[in-house]
């Protein structure tokens, strides 16, 4: 269909049932209007470079928006272009990947990281303020500042000698590797980079599996030196022992968390690293405890009751004082109450998922059994066998209802 294109024509054209209507202007040469079932109106440019076959190109925009009178410009730049040999919307096209390659290529280290953990990290990892901590305490201080196309593997390595030669760091070098390593990827699937300057590079074997694990005796010394100490790094701690929970799982405990009436804590999938809800029955001794706290706010463990409590370290240093015992760490506690749990002779199965440990996936498929009486049983046991060791010398056994 042709017409001459105006204004009014354009808004009072009635759409097709189906399909797409297209008018070709009779007063420029490769403009057309294109309507749609629904009413939007755009224009389409046809035009033919010399010795080639016919193209098309779609206007941005759509009526009113995209003006007639900016069609008909555009029209017929493209169209007298064509004539003489040139493709303009290619030729644009061409221009613009440049410009968006050569601002790429611009991007600084401190730019990438930064678009990395907003448009990456955030919305797929879980854990991706550590990620942020980690460039920003370690990469930007050095290459923030550099062009990100220009950063070389011999930066990357001499960057990674610093930390560990200079700054005596150990685990976090290798994680400093990973988070550049995975940063850098972004950027290549993006042409930010022309290569990723951590191919090449080794892990540095630096970190050693910890295998300590508390005795009888160092248990006793450290329960022992918490009664001693105040609330909540007291309560903090023997929790870690009862329950075998993650530092941070018991750190950011909510009250609403806790059914004291059903005696079980159910941990969210949003706050450990199993990432599913996850059952930690309550032995008498942990029930006891949590029912000696003020609640002060919505955290159980916590001084201002807006927020958890944020100085385990300090808390830590006083606490190895007043006990004597060095060289551990709360993790630490983890393994020992499921080495302890083996001693007991609790089955490996239910040790396991005392700790939450990940099954396989057709463990996790086929066996939907909750396992809260198993795991409610052999907490009381190892709670029990906990307060022997640490008031076996006592008449007096604390936190351990008869």
């Amino acid at each position: 269909m042709r017409h001459k294109l105006t204004d009014r024509f354009i808004q009072t054209v009635k759409p097709p049932t189906t399909g797409r209507l297209v008018v070709a202007d009779t007063e420029v040469t490769g403009l057309s209007l294109r309507v749609t079932p629904n009413g939007v109106r755009s224009f389409l440019i046809r035009y033919r470079p010399r010795r080639q076959p016919q193209k098309s190109w779609t206007v941005p925009g759509t009526y009113p928006e995209v003006t007639l009178a900016t069609a008909r410009q555009k029209a017929r730049e493209i169209v007298a272009a064509a004539k003489g040999g040139v493709d303009l919307v290619a030729e644009r096209g061409r221009l613009e990947a440049e410009r968006l390659k050569a601002a790429a290529s611009a991007r600084t280290i401190r730019e990438l990281a930064a678009e990395y953990i907003e448009r990456h990290c955030k919305p797929h990892q879980r854990r991706w303020r550590k990620v942020e901590l980690c460039i920003h305490s370690h990469v930007l201080p050095v290459l923030g500042d550099r062009a990100a196309s220009d950063v070389r593997r011999a930066d990357i390595v001499e960057l990674l000698d610093d930390l560990q030669h200079k700054k005596g760091l150990r685990q976090q070098v290798n994680r400093v590797r990973s988070a550049l390593a995975s940063m850098f990827r972004y950027a290549i699937e993006r042409e930010y980079v022309p290569e990723n300057p951590l191919i090449g590079t080794r892990s540095r074997k630096l970190e050693v599996e910890r295998q300590r694990i508390l005795s009888n005796q160092e248990i006793r010394a450290i329960w022992l030196a918490l009664d001693e100490l105040p609330d909540p790094g007291r309560s903090f701690v023997k929790v870690l022992f009862l329950t075998a929970a993650r530092r941070d799982e018991a750190r950011n405990l909510e009250w609403a968390e806790i059914a004291l009436e059903d005696d079980l804590w159910v941990l969210p999938a949003a706050r450990n690293k199993a990432n599913r809800d996850f059952e930690i029955p309550l032995s008498r001794q942990m029930t006891a405890l949590l029912t000696r706290l003020p609640r002060l706010g919505a955290f159980v463990f916590t001084v201002s009751g807006a927020k958890p409590w944020a100085t385990p370290g300090p808390f830590k240093r006083a606490l190895d004082a007043k006990s004597g015992i060095t060289g551990w760490v709360f993790h630490d506690i983890r393994r020992t109450v499921r080495s302890k749990l083996a001693e007991l002779s609790v089955p490996y199965e239910i040790a396991e998922r005392v700790l939450n440990h990940a099954m396989t996936k057709l463990e996790r498929v086929y066996n939907r059994h909750s396992y809260r009486q198993e795991k409610a049983q052999a907490l009381q046991r190892w709670a029990d066998h906990l307060m022997g060791l640490v008031y076996a010398d006592s008449k007096v056994v604390p936190v351990r209802p008869a």
